[in-house]
């Protein structure tokens, strides 16, 4: 009856060794809508993200709709800027724990302009 209990303890042993183990996920996300003052969304602005530990850079448009979304990031420290023609710059830093997934909405304000008019 040893044997029997030692061979059904390696049987089982061995299925146990040839089951592929599913990892825990890991990878965090940044999404978001980016829109102006007025709430109405801004599309093609541009979404920068910096991972400040690693030096990961990453790059992407708004679609039609003003989203962006970053997936399969590594938890950690991250740098978002958000640029458009015809607004200032929006920038902000946050730290992405394990599977965590972060949305982010900038709004961008409408920049600034100046002229100067010089008369000899």
């Amino acid at each position: 009856m040893t044997t029997s209990c030692a061979r059904l303890l390696a049987a089982v042993f061995c299925i146990a060794l040839l089951t592929p183990i599913e990892a825990q996920l890991s990878n965090s996300t940044i999404k978001g809508t980016v829109t102006d003052a007025t709430g109405g969304v801004l599309t093609n602005a541009t979404v920068t993200l910096l991972n400040s530990g690693t030096g990961e850079h990453r790059q992407q448009a708004t679609n039609q709709q003003g989203n962006y979304d970053f997936t399969a990031l590594s938890p950690g420290q991250y740098e978002i800027k958000v640029t458009a023609p015809g607004f200032g710059e929006w920038s902000g830093e946050l730290t992405l724990r394990v599977a965590q997934e972060a949305e982010i909405k900038p709004v961008l304000q409408t920049a600034s302009l100046s002229t100067s008019v010089y008369v000899k």
